[in-house]
């Protein structure tokens, strides 16, 4: 019933027309609780994502793109991936909703 009730959840965030530029700085937690959380930084273009972190992070059209990633280990990365954020804040990503919150670490 949970999966089913987010399901719809992001089906009609997608539904919604509004879509914001980039997301405040702060930390988003997915609704879920089961993938790791979004960090957005206060420096342009600056987002931990997916367990990457990312300096030079563009975020338009429903993608967010990167060229320079840093995952574990040093390894630079580009990366490409969905990524919309919502008029209410709500951040949508592969699927699953992400919502800034006041507390760390994510529930």
């Amino acid at each position: 019933m949970r999966t089913l009730a987010l399901a719809l959840a992001v089906l009609a965030s997608l539904a919604a027309p509004a879509e914001a530029g980039s997301p405040p700085a702060g930390v988003y937690c997915s609704v879920s609780g089961e993938l790791p959380p979004i960090v957005v930084g206060r420096a342009p273009g600056r987002i931990g994502i997916d367990l990457l972190d990312c300096r030079d992070a563009v975020i338009a059209g429903g993608r967010l793109r990167a060229s320079r990633c840093h995952a574990n280990g040093g390894a630079e990365v580009d990366y490409d991936t969905s990524f919309r954020v919502l008029a209410d804040g709500v951040i949508v990503h592969e699927m699953e909703l992400y919502r800034i919150t006041p507390r760390v670490p994510c529930p």
